[in-house]
Formats: structure tokens, C-alpha cells, sequence
């Protein structure tokens, strides 16, 4: 089975002891859209993701794709 995009981004958020409260609002987003992410029934715009990327330490294509792997959480 493929992991998802929603997927990656809880298990992404969740390593990094962040909330997906403070990583939306960090990525000037609402907690609403957040969690319409996160159950992957919403596709965040580009820059969306490379905004939520950075916050996390990891890299917009990992989250996107899964084909690259993702910087650690530090």
C-alpha cells in the first residue's frame, strides 16, 4: 500500500513534536485546510507544501512523493 501524502505529513508533524495547529499556522494556513490535508481530501498548493516543508525540516518532494528521502526531524 502507498502511503499518502496526509499520511506522511501526520507521521512528519508527529516526529517533530510540533502540533498541526502551530505547523498551519507557521505555514499560514487554516487549522480547517490542516486537517483537510491530513486526510488527504484537500491538495495543498506548492508553495503550501514547501512552507509546511520547512517548517518540518524535511523536503517538499518527500512529502509530495515519498521518492526522496526526507531530512530528519531535528
Amino acid at each position: 500500500m502507498t502511503e499518502t501524502f496526509g499520511k506522511r505529513l501526520a507521521k512528519t508533524i508527529q516526529a517533530s513534536r510540533n502540533t498541526k495547529e502551530a505547523i498551519a499556522m507557521g505555514a499560514g494556513i487554516s487549522r480547517t485546510m490542516m486537517a483537510a490535508y491530513l486526510k488527504d481530501q484537500e491538495t495543498p498548493t506548492h508553495s503550501e507544501v514547501e512552507r509546511i516543508a520547512e517548517l518540518l525540516g524535511t523536503s517538499a518532494s518527500w512529502l509530495l512523493h515519498g521518492k526522496h528521502p526526507h531530512r530528519p526531524v531535528v
